[in-house]
């Protein structure tokens, strides 16, 4: 039964791989002009956290970081469950995927959390792209 999930992952990861879809490079272009110097900017936002938390982050620990700002409070007398990480790297994937116009705040809950809508925009289909468009995202979040 394994084998069998691990086959129909495989043929759609190499679809994925393979498939060029229509919006892909359009997203990736809205940042075109503006990444030119891309390594470096991408070098200078993991200093920036590197120097405020002792650590290089990876990706998730940026959006993590990002979820608790735009939530605009962290737990004084407890930390975050794993489904509240979960939501608040989802925060931040919304926000920082509101610049190009995939998602739009949509309203506040009563807790405070931010809900995002989807417009309609489709996000990269290629994995790399989806990681270099949140990287460019992350660091139009950090120099603004």
């Amino acid at each position: 039964m394994f084998g069998a999930k691990v086959s129909v992952f495989n043929v759609l990861l190499i679809f994925l791989i393979l498939y060029q879809h229509p919006y892909q490079n359009n997203l990736l272009a809205t940042f075109a002009p503006n990444m030119e110097d891309f390594e470096q900017r991408w070098i200078n936002v993991e200093f920036f956290i590197r120097e405020k938390f002792g650590k290089t982050p990876d990706i998730e620990a940026i959006l993590f970081l990002i979820g608790i700002n735009e939530l605009g409070a962290y737990p004084s007398d407890k930390n975050f469950s794993k489904e509240q990480k979960q939501e608040l790297m989802h925060i931040a994937v919304c926000k920082l995927l509101s610049q190009v116009g995939i998602y739009v705040l949509d309203h506040y809950d009563e807790e405070g959390w931010p809900h995002y809508m989807a417009t309609g925009i489709e996000q990269p289909v290629m994995m790399l792209d989806q990681e270099r468009l949140l990287q460019q995202c992350i660091i139009r979040y950090f120099e603004l």
